[in-house]
């Protein structure tokens, strides 16, 4: 891009390795003189580069973004500009347009008044919301924040509806649908939706709030997806490995825990399994039910293995938790019993 003294500018739009294509020249303005300045920036926001050149006058030239650009708008400067700048200088988020005047020792600052018309709409996207804990009851919110490309000169509306992906409407999260507005010259917005608290042990569940029928803006990325973590405890259990001894038995002893302290009772039950080792020859089988009292988070499972001075393999056997209450999941739910052999 060239400013030239007939106060017209040219541009050569690259044709990579081929360098460059016919030169395009645009007019400056009828009467008027040399184009001193020029300066690339997007004035009227619609995301494509427009240019301003400076004499003793400012044109616009508004770019549509194949690089063809609009018909002059001309703005009057001090006498004789012949440099050039763009920046936000009052702060309204709108690039003004500033020139350097030696024919009067001044300088010009050409505020935007938002008048130039934007070509294309914003574009409207939609981001997840942050993973939200469920807890026990009542509910806590999900907030979705949807954002404009860039600000309009008018209200942007767009309308959201949430839909179920592994959560559930009603049971996991509320459904909730409207319309959310971004006021001229603002590029976002927030919304929620409510999680509802329960005592249920669940996997991290989703769903999703969908964006559609935009005014005066284009969807972009119209889905953002609401994660539910379950607080209630997982369990799991630990693994064993000792000598067998050359008594006549030992004890493995087997740690159950609690991910977390709970307000309510948590059970679950547990049995051994044989592996390579055999209950009855080599251990004791066992069984049970163990109960986390409110607050607890360990307890214990003592196996009894049978001591030998038969030269053999190490054996394993196994202690699996199952069935465990409602407001509690399973983690780690087979410990494993190594007998080390020591004859």
């Amino acid at each position: 891009m060239t400013a030239n003294g007939d106060g017209s500018v040219s541009v050569l739009l690259g044709a990579g390795a081929n360098g460059f294509a016919a030169v395009r020249n645009y007019s400056g303005g009828s009467g008027r003189d040399a184009a001193a300045a020029v300066v690339l920036a997007d004035f009227n926001r619609d995301g494509k580069l427009d240019i301003a050149a400076g004499g003793s006058h400012v044109s616009i030239l508004r770019g549509s973004g194949d690089g063809t650009f609009s018909a002059v708008e001309i703005l009057d400067a001090g006498p004789g500009a012949n440099g050039l700048d763009a920046g936000d200088f009052n702060g309204d988020g709108w690039l003004d347009v500033a020139t350097a005047n030696p024919g009067g020792g001044t300088a010009s600052v050409l505020l935007n008044d938002r008048s130039w018309p934007v070509t294309s709409p914003p574009s409207i996207s939609i981001g997840d919301a942050a993973a939200v804990r469920e807890g026990n009851t009542g509910a806590i919110n999900a907030t979705f924040t949807v954002n404009l490309s860039f600000a309009s000169a008018v209200d942007v509306t767009v309308r959201y509806n949430t839909a179920s992906l592994t959560a559930t409407a009603g049971s996991d999260y509320a459904a909730a649908s409207g319309t959310i507005t971004i006021p001229a010259g603002q590029t976002k917005g927030t919304f929620t939706v409510a999680v509802l608290g329960d005592r249920l042990a669940e996997a991290t569940e989703t769903f999703a709030v969908n964006l559609n029928s935009a005014t005066n803006a284009t969807v972009a990325d119209g889905q953002g997806i609401g994660t539910i973590l379950d607080d209630e405890p997982r369990l799991g259990i630990n693994s064993v490995s000792k000598s067998e001894g050359n008594g006549k038995t030992t004890t493995f002893t087997f740690t159950v825990r609690l991910s977390a302290a709970y307000d309510q009772a948590v059970t679950v039950n547990y049995a051994t399994a044989n592996g390579t080792a055999t209950a009855g020859g080599d251990y004791e089988s066992k069984s049970g039910t163990l109960t986390f009292a409110p607050g607890e988070t360990s307890k214990t499972v003592t196996i009894v293995v049978k001591c030998d001075k038969l030269k053999e393999s190490d054996e394993t056997f196994y202690v699996d938790l199952f069935g465990a209450s409602g407001n509690s999941l399973l983690g780690v739910a087979r410990g494993v019993g190594t007998i080390f052999n020591d004859d």
